[in-house]
C-alpha cells in the first residue's frame, strides 16, 4: 500500500479515536453545582459504571470507580457499596492471577 495513503488513514483514525475520547470524558458524568447532591449524583454514575465493569470482568476499571465512589459519596450507604464493590473488585483481580 502506498504509504502516503497509510499515513492519512493513521491520522483519520487518531483524530476519530481523539474525538470520541473527548466525548466520552466530557459527557460521562454531568456535574452539577448543587453541592452534596452533585457528589452524591457523581457517586452513583460511578458506581453504576463499576457495576457495568465487573460483569464484562474489567475487574480493573471496576475497582477505580468503585474507589471514587468512596471518596466522592455523600451518604454512608453508598460510601459502604463502594467499599463493598472495590473489595470484591480486588478480589476477582487476585483470582485472575
Amino acid at each position: 500500500m502506498n504509504t502516503t495513503i497509510m499515513k492519512t488513514l493513521g491520522n483519520s483514525a487518531l483524530a476519530l479515536l481523539l474525538l470520541l475520547a473527548a466525548y466520552g470524558c466530557s459527557n460521562r458524568y454531568p456535574l452539577t453545582n448543587s453541592g452534596g447532591d452533585g457528589m452524591e449524583n457523581y457517586a452513583k454514575a460511578c458506581y453504576a459504571q463499576g457495576l457495568l465493569y465487573m460483569e464484562n470482568n474489567r475487574f480493573e476499571l471496576a475497582q477505580q470507580q468503585f474507589a471514587i465512589v468512596e471518596k466522592t459519596a455523600v451518604s454512608e450507604e453508598l460510601r459502604q457499596l463502594g467499599h463493598d464493590g472495590h473489595n470484591k473488585a480486588a478480589g476477582a483481580i487476585r483470582a485472575k492471577r
